[in-house]
C-alpha cells in the first residue's frame, strides 16, 4: 500500500492553516498555497516554506529537491509548513 495517500500538507501563514492535496512537486505545493492564501501571499512573494524537524530545528524548503529531502526524511501524516518571506517571519 502506498503511504503517501495518508499524507497530507497543511501550510500555516499569517497565523491561519489551511490543508493542501499532498504533493511531491515544489511547484506545485508554489502553486496550490497561492491558491488556498491567495492575495495576502502574493503580497510576500517569492515566499519560502519552513517546517521543524525531530531535534527542533527550522529546515527551509525552497527548491524541489529541498521537498523531496523533506518529505523523504520526515516520518509525518501531515507535514507542516508555514509559509514565510523570511526566517525571521517563520519564527514568529
Amino acid at each position: 500500500m502506498n503511504n503517501t495517500n495518508k499524507k497530507c500538507i497543511k501550510v500555516c501563514f499569517n497565523g491561519e492553516t489551511k490543508r493542501i492535496k499532498a504533493t511531491e512537486s515544489y511547484e506545485s505545493l508554489l502553486r496550490l498555497s497561492k491558491e488556498a492564501f491567495g492575495a495576502d501571499l502574493e503580497k510576500v512573494w517569492p515566499v519560502k516554506f519552513y517546517y521543524l524537524d525531530d531535534e527542533n530545528e527550522l529546515i527551509s524548503i525552497n527548491s524541489q529537491s529541498d521537498l523531496a529531502e523533506a518529505i523523504s526524511i520526515e516520518d509525518f501524516n501531515a507535514l507542516k509548513l508555514t509559509a514565510a518571506q523570511n526566517v525571521t517571519e517563520a519564527r514568529r
